[in-house]
């Protein structure tokens, strides 16, 4: 009986294999990461808002509570999970609804470190965690837009 022949994207080349361990690393890097106390007040000081907005730009939203420090953290954890979601495509074989499936897995994989600050002992609630959870499919999305910036031509 012939063979079918199969899309390139389901072989594993050498160039696939260097993007699967690159994603590998990439996830469990930032997932370490996430579930470190140190590296949270390292980067998220307890008067950052003030000290880059002055006394009255320690809050925003009112009368919401969100300080602009956590402002400023879920925006750089929706560029570290673009960027886990940007090494994942190059990973994965080719896909007819790319956007969607990394905004899907991104997510997932944001829960899964939500879980892991659980079980380390985060009292979050979960109307934090379901922001969260948001800020990966976001950068899930953006992953895939980004990826096509780049391949376009210049000019």
């Amino acid at each position: 009986m012939p063979s079918t022949p199969r899309s390139s994207g389901a072989f594993l080349t050498p160039q696939r294999l260097g993007w699967i361990v690159l994603a590998t690393l990439v996830a469990v890097a930032f997932f370490i990461v996430a579930l470190s106390e140190d590296v949270y007040h390292d980067t998220s000081p307890a008067h950052l808002a003030a000290r880059l907005f002055g006394d009255t730009g320690s809050r925003f939203g009112r009368p919401f509570g969100i300080s602009l420090h956590i402002l400023v953290r879920k925006c750089y954890s929706v560029v570290a999970f673009a960027i886990v979601g940007w090494t994942a495509q190059r990973a994965l074989p080719p896909s007819s609804k790319p956007a969607l499936r990394m905004t899907i897995l991104v997510a997932l994989y944001s829960a899964a470190i939500e879980y892991g600050q659980w079980l380390e002992g985060s009292t979050e609630g979960l109307r934090w965690n379901a922001v969260d959870v948001a800020c990966g499919a976001l950068g899930g999305f953006l992953a895939i837009r980004a990826g096509r910036l780049v391949r376009r031509p210049l000019g």
